[in-house]
């Protein structure tokens, strides 16, 4: 790998991980490959109680409503969808839906029925 692409592949991974501008640029003009390699290890760490229940909230919302359990349909960069997991994308879960909406519609004034069927 050349320079070039070592220091894209170094910014790229810094702002996933949100650092500064001027240290990554100092980290990149000293070594751009130990760079790389170390922040694709910040990137490796070990999740924090509050976000693997964010990760778990996602897959059971994904999973309500039939999206994207990684992107909810919003990465067409998602290696499970493409992009194109938005809701619907899978057969949702019809009594979890409707336990987890039930309320805020009728504090809307709002239902939901079935589909009538065509004869």
């Amino acid at each position: 790998m050349n320079a070039a692409a070592q220091r894209m592949v170094a910014e790229v991974l810094g702002r996933q991980l949100g650092m500064d501008a001027g240290e990554l640029a100092t980290a990149l003009d000293a070594d751009p490959i130990a760079a790389v390699f170390a922040l694709s290890m910040m990137g490796q760490r070990q999740p924090q109680k509050h976000e693997s229940d964010a990760a778990e909230r996602l897959v059971r919302v994904a999973t309500i409503v039939g999206a994207c359990p990684l992107c909810l349909g919003e990465n067409p960069l998602c290696t499970e969808c493409l992009g194109e997991g938005r809701p619907g994308y899978r057969a949702p879960d019809r009594e979890a839906l409707l336990a987890w909406i039930a309320l805020p519609l009728r504090r809307a004034g709002l239902c939901v029925t079935t589909l009538r069927r065509e004869q």
